[in-house]
């Protein structure tokens, strides 16, 4: 998780799915072999984590999303100048 909250704003595709990989990993088959060891601390510790990764990936698409459409917006206006010509 560290690694990921250091580095996710430079990852690319391919990083992003090892990241999620190992996310699903440890929050699905990991999490439900050890679930009944955990105690209540250690349980709210993890769902922490779920949350700080929830809130990276939503930072990495609205980033994402925010870029798209300042590219859709260069080109609608583009296209407008265009067919004003």
């Amino acid at each position: 998780m560290e690694q990921v909250k250091k580095d996710y704003t430079t990852y690319t595709t391919s990083e992003w799915e090892w990241a999620d990989k190992r996310y699903d990993l440890y929050t699905g088959d990991e999490y439900d072999f050890y679930k009944g060891t955990f105690t209540d601390a250690e349980k709210e510790e993890i769902g922490r984590l779920k949350g700080a990764y929830a809130k990276i990936k939503i930072k990495k698409t609205a980033g994402a999303m925010k870029e798209g459409l300042k590219d859709m917006f260069s080109t609608g206006k583009g296209v407008i100048k265009g067919l004003l010509e």
